[in-house]
């Protein structure tokens, strides 16, 4: 009877034990829940208060940006003002059982959250990828415009470079190859259609190429440079006696 006592004792002592731990940690879960639930709502809130700026930000870029990214910030303030409503609701189910059963159904409460939260997040950060795009335009615009006034004269100071004699041909045809380009950027800027951010990716371009043509001139002048330094060393030895028949 004894041992059997100290049995039952045992066995109640560690379902005591461990309902207190387990009450422990879901009571440390639901006050975790209070906080993501806050976010909930303030993601929420965010996103009812920056559709419609968004929305009219978004449509002063329509014309100054390529339409696949036009449609693509569309889609994201689209998606987000689509399931507002739907979002909404899930919030606030999840606060009623949070606050009605408390601890209780704090794991429950913390995967709905948890899943909520990862919905809400990418979906409120619309007004920021706008807001990005902007300062991309407005930053390819002035750089763009730049470019515009410099490649003229690198270019001029390219094709100096590239007359010396030991110039190769490859590395002219880089330059000719960034003049041509450069009157497509300047037709591109007189049409009202083309984005400053496709102008602005053309030009960077052209500043590839033409260092390009300088980096394979340099090359070419230095290696005949070499070859007229060594050349001699590398001709073949002879003997001026004549041969032993």
């Amino acid at each position: 009877m004894v041992i059997l006592i100290l049995i039952l004792l045992f066995v109640l002592y560690f379902l005591v034990k461990k309902y207190m731990t387990e009450k422990s940690r879901l009571e440390s879960l639901h006050m975790e829940n209070d906080d993501s639930l806050k976010i909930c709502q303030a993601l929420i809130e965010r996103i009812e208060k920056t559709l419609p700026t968004a929305t009219k930000r978004l449509e002063t870029i329509r014309d100054r940006i390529p339409k696949d990214q036009f449609l693509s910030l569309k889609n994201l303030v689209n998606t987000a003002d689509k399931n507002l409503s739907n979002r909404k609701v899930s919030l606030a189910a999840a606060t009623t059982v949070h606050l009605e059963s408390g601890w209780k159904t704090a794991e429950l409460v913390y995967y709905s959250t948890k899943v909520l939260l990862e919905l809400l997040r990418p979906e409120s950060q619309f007004s920021e990828v706008i807001d990005r795009k902007i300062t991309e335009l407005r930053e390819a615009e002035n750089g763009s415009q730049k470019l515009l006034t410099e490649l003229p004269k690198i270019m001029e100071s390219a094709n100096k470079e590239l007359q010396h004699p030991d110039v190769s041909k490859e590395a002219k045809d880089y330059l000719e190859k960034a003049k041509v380009e450069f009157e497509k950027a300047k037709f591109m800027v007189r049409d009202i259609k083309s984005s400053w951010l496709t102008i602005f990716a053309s030009l960077s371009a052209i500043t590839t190429i033409i260092s390009t043509a300088r980096e394979k001139g340099a090359l070419d002048v230095n290696n005949a440079e070499l070859a007229k330094a060594v050349g001699p060393l590398n001709l073949p030895q002879t003997n001026s006696s004549s041969p032993e028949i």
